[in-house]
């Protein structure tokens, strides 16, 4: 995690054992104001380390929210970074300060006073504040893998990965009528209470998929223009190999996994 720390200049050296210790702990710390550019550039680094920052630590002194410390300036870059403090800013009352001589914005979430050892449980705090994140992040990461699974094992392998288990995961299948004419069919596949259509093409074929709401147990039904049935096909779990089946004397199609087309 990124972590800019906000400090009036006396308490530098309580600063840099706290930064220290983050940096133990994986964090990536700015607080050394001196390391910047040129002078001109000094509001413009600053501006810039905030918005780069994940968490924005403040540390509390009189001297800090004095009128005209620039730690002020510093805390105002943070609420243009993020309007809503919760859980972007820490501030840490590292010397008694009158509460209403601190800003508001520092003021709307709890602000940490140490009982020990300040910077152990300011990097404690942390920690915590980082694993919500993490927590946070954990549906983007999921997502990021499977698309990686896609990118790397291909759609077919993924299909079959996903009709392993009837129950979890999709059936992914595909189908074909015999004897035309096909034009305006409709596959209705229905389990669980839960029915969806798809629809034929020109050729015959269908591309279909039985969710696992609906497995164990599913329907395939085929529907004409005027809404009448023409057959139904009752099948159990997701099918593993391509077969014929025969829905009326008129009306044959063929039935298999997606990865099988051919």
């Amino acid at each position: 995690m990124r972590i800019f720390i906000s400090y009036a200049s006396a308490y530098k050296d309580t600063a840099e054992s706290i930064a220290i210790r983050l940096r133990q702990d994986g964090h990536e710390v700015f607080f050394d104001r001196h390391s910047l550019r040129a002078a001109e550039e000094f509001d413009a680094g600053i501006r810039r380390e905030v918005e780069k920052a994940d968490l924005f630590l403040f540390l509390v002194t009189p001297e800090a929210v004095r009128a005209g410390a620039y730690t002020l300036t510093e805390l105002e870059f943070a609420q243009r970074r993020w309007p809503k403090p919760s859980g972007h800013i820490l501030p840490v009352m590292l010397k008694p300060t009158p509460m209403d001589t601190i800003p508001p914005y520092a003021r709307a979430v709890t602000i940490l006073q140490a009982r020990g050892n300040l910077v152990a449980e300011v990097a404690a705090r942390v920690a915590e504040m980082a694993g919500v994140r993490w927590r946070g992040r954990l549906p983007y990461l999921v997502a990021a893998i499977v698309l990686v699974l896609l990118v790397v094992l291909g759609y077919p392998a993924l299909q079959r990965y996903l009709a392993q288990d009837d129950n979890a995961g999709t059936c992914y299948l595909w189908l074909q009528f015999g004897t035309g004419p096909w034009e305006a069919l409709t596959v209705r596949i229905s389990g669980g209470g839960i029915s969806r259509d798809f629809a034929t093409g020109s050729n015959g074929r269908a591309d279909i998929h039985v969710t696992g709401e609906q497995l164990p147990q599913w329907e395939l039904a085929v529907i004409d223009q005027d809404g009448r049935t023409l057959g139904k096909l009752a099948k159990s779990g997701c099918p593993q190999a391509v077969a014929a089946h025969a829905l009326t004397n008129t009306l044959q199609l063929e039935l298999g996994p997606r990865d099988a087309m051919p």
